[in-house]
């Protein structure tokens, strides 16, 4: 017993020996949570308190499972590899194999995966004629399936949470009819059918309750509603269940995790024993006290506080840059040094709030040579609704591109199903020309429907639109934007809500793209756009390093380590996310990033810009209040000056302090030319969002506003007085913005 506890701290051996009754280990970032959970199996095994097959271990990926299998295996325990170790949803298949027929199914029922189920759902619209096929029903149908609500209770439950209640019941009710059917489950089904069938049967559900009598969870804080009934189920006769799990870093809500699993855990099971691992074995002294001193502002927590006898370490890094491109710049720079400096490039990642960032690294590593790779993500120029705008762009540089035009001809959908393309293809092989070609005689294609002519005019027109501006030597910027307009290209993405906002964010980032080749390029035109596009994607694929940057969203990070960790976009409105700002749920983004800061181990850079290309304006943007909640002392003297700076209003300071510093930090450098003209254009800027209107007294957040061009909006944070008071506002429409009260045009709503 001695061995088997001598490698665990104090508050890690406690929670492995008091194995009986209910216990919540809060486990803090790297504090070795799973270490705990694996002895904790080994101690009940190597005490005879239970025979392997009586254990019950759940985590949430197959990897994580299998991580715990190979791990206890490795102890030598006798038969311990009989333990039931997996994720929840293979506990639903294994229990529902042994009793499918008490519920309706044979025990060769097939599970569905995302793409089965989405064909079926495909299928069941087609039935339901007359409904709007581009609603992503499987999300609706997933989340209801989680909450338990049935298809017949949906209609009522959901009334007024979306426009398209009714439509979702009906397919969802027909869906699982064909389910049924089909002899087959979702993964939803593994769970909810497992519930219903412990509430049906209870005599089954006796038999697992005393078959388990241990029971433990990892990352109890991702559980959702149906994972925690299954629980409290299973765990109701011997009550010896251990959730481990991280209130700090509950951050899947969007799946439907449920916090409140986790800060509720002492009302579902009173006599609970509340173990808390504090104790960081991954990250220097600094980082954990900057990732302390952020956490603590949320409300929804426990409260604990991580500590390490680490080393302090370097200071965590701080820079304000004055735009994206010099922010990835920056980043690129120290990448390089860290990496000449010894430091291995997959040691290293580049977190951010969302897919669209990774756009500006991506074209800065590549121009720099640096190997990079994204995790749990596409590249950015190989994304759906980049490929599609670019298709646009192609096909109006040259129509001979018959691969584009397959692409996008019924994209956003205009009445051309595959029947119609392949009467269009046969009359272009009569006339031995190209598709593009074929669609001017859209009159004259034999056999085809109204329908099919009017979309085939539809489509012909707006590409000699881009052909008639690329000729006229419009910008790239406004080409696309009318290609936006004329396809309704947003209202498409719109009408797939679960995918809107990041897509939309894309295409809003490949227009900067656009502004930024304009500006920086000594070529211009579609065509040398497209060019360059290519290039960049020929260039990412030669690349054979086995060592590379990592680029991921904070939310794939969760889990992960580095040695160098850039938090970057730190940002109001980007991190914390606009979306999140207006249904206030800065809590989960604080969470976020914390789970971002203590990914680090040696070093944490945190980056904002003072300004970003948005779709081809220039918006400005506030720090994100997450970087002024960092304790002063575990910044940089750099950071520390740039928030004293801000905080003080000194913004004259402020930015012959920032460009003085520039060349440090640039590969390239930038030159005083370069830094004059940038400061010229930020007061130019200045100077055009100062229009006439009235000064308003007692603003504070939380009003309503109504501005003339941006609409409504609420009011974020006040700051300053008098002629120079600052109003930050989240726009429903335009985003968050930066106003001086002076001079907006707005009025209070």
């Amino acid at each position: 017993m001695s061995k088997l506890l001598s490698s665990l701290n104090e508050q890690q051996a406690y929670a492995v020996i008091n194995t009986e009754g209910p216990m919540l280990i809060l486990a803090g970032a790297g504090s070795g949570k799973t270490r705990t959970i694996i002895h904790k199996i080994a101690y009940i095994l190597e005490q005879n308190k239970a025979m392997p097959d009586e254990i019950l271990a759940l985590t949430f990926t197959n990897k994580a499972a299998q991580e715990m299998k190979n791990r206890i295996a490795s102890m030598g325990l006798y038969h311990a590899e009989r333990v039931w170790m997996s994720t929840f949803h293979s506990l639903g298949a294994r229990i529902l194999r042994r009793h499918a027929a008490l519920i309706g199914y044979t025990s060769d029922f097939v599970i569905y995966d995302e793409d089965d189920k989405k064909k079926l759902i495909k299928e069941c619209v087609k039935q339901l004629d007359g409904l709007v096929p581009e609603i992503s029903y499987e999300k609706y149908i997933s989340r209801a399936k989680e909450s338990r609500i049935s298809p017949q209770e949906y209609e009522n439950v959901m009334e007024g949470k979306n426009n398209y209640v009714q439509q979702i019941a009906q397919i969802y009710g027909l869906y699982e009819k064909r389910l049924k059917e089909c002899n087959a489950m979702d993964f939803q089904d593994l769970l909810s059918n497992m519930v219903l069938l412990f509430e049906e049967h209870p005599a089954v559900l006796e038999y697992y309750q005393k078959k388990f009598k241990y029971i433990l969870i990892d990352e109890y804080q991702d559980t959702n509603y149906v994972q925690y009934l299954l629980t409290a189920q299973l765990a109701q006769k011997h009550q010896n269940l251990c959730v481990c799990g991280d209130d700090d870093q509950s951050i899947y809500a969007f799946r439907g995790a449920d916090i409140r699993n986790i800060l509720e855990f002492e009302k579902d099971f009173p006599a609970v024993t509340t173990v808390k691992l504090e104790q960081n074995y991954r990250s220097s002294g600094n980082i954990i006290r900057a990732s302390n001193a952020v956490i603590a502002n949320n409300m929804q927590r426990k409260g604990k506080r991580l500590f390490t006898k680490n080393e302090t370490g370097q200071a965590v890094v701080f820079r304000h840059c004055y735009d994206g491109r010099e922010e990835a710049r920056y980043v690129a720079s120290e990448v390089l040094k860290r990496n000449m400096k010894g430091l291995s490039y997959d040691a290293m990642a580049v977190l951010y709030r969302t897919n669209a960032q990774s756009r500006a690294f991506e074209e800065m590593f590549l121009s720099n040579a640096i190997p990079y790779q994204l995790i749990g993500g596409m590249k950015f120029y190989d994304r759906e609704e980049v490929k599609d705008i670019l298709a646009y762009l192609r096909l109006g540089v040259n129509g001979q591109d018959d691969i584009s035009f397959m692409r996008i001809y019924n994209v956003p959908r205009r009445g051309l199903g595959t029947g119609a393309l392949q009467k269009i293809r046969q009359f272009a092989d009569f006339k031995s020309c190209s598709l593009m070609a074929a669609a001017s005689y859209y009159n004259e294609i034999p056999a085809l429907s109204a329908k099919a002519k009017a979309g085939l005019k539809g489509f012909y027109q707006v590409i000699e639109g881009i052909r008639s501006r690329i000729e006229e030597k419009e910008s790239i910027g406004a080409i696309t934007k009318y290609i936006l307009d004329e396809i309704a290209y947003f209202d498409y993405l719109d009408s797939k809500p679960d995918t809107a906002e990041q897509k939309t964010e894309n295409v809003n980032e490949l227009i900067s793209s656009m502004y930024e080749f304009e500006q920086n390029s000594e070529e211009t035109g579609v065509a040398a756009y497209l060019q360059h596009v290519s290039l960049i994607s020929a260039i990412d694929e030669s690349g054979d390093s086995q060592e590379r940057v990592n680029l991921m969203t904070v939310h794939n990070a969760k889990g992960l380590e580095f040695d160098a960790v850039f938090l970057v976009g730190m940002e109001e409105g980007l991190f914390p996310h606009f979306g999140s700002l207006m249904e206030n749920n800065n809590e989960e983004e604080r969470r976020l990033c914390y789970v971002g800061m203590t990914r680090a181990k040696q070093a944490l850079y945190m980056t904002a810009a003072r300004e970003r290309l948005i779709r081809g304006r220039f918006e400005r943007f506030s720090i994100s209040r997450f970087v002024f909640e960092i304790d002063r002392e575990c910044l940089d003297e750099i950071g520390q000056k740039a928030l004293y700076a801000i905080e003080k209003g000194q913004k004259q300071f402020e930015l012959e302090y920032d460009f003085a510093d520039r060349e440090y930090y640039s590969p390239q450098g930038l030159t005083g030319a370069n830094a004059t003209t940038q400061s010229k254009r930020l007061q130019t800027e200045e100077r055009l969002q100062k229009k006439s209107g009235s000064m308003l007294d007692d603003l504070k957040a939380g009003d309503k506003i109504k501005h003339e061009q941006f609409g409504i909006g609420t009011i974020i944070s006040v700051k300053g007085e008098g002629e120079g008071q600052i109003l930050q506002v989240a726009f429903v429409q335009m985003g968050i913005k930066n106003l001086l009260t002076q001079y907006a045009p707005i009025t209070k709503v």
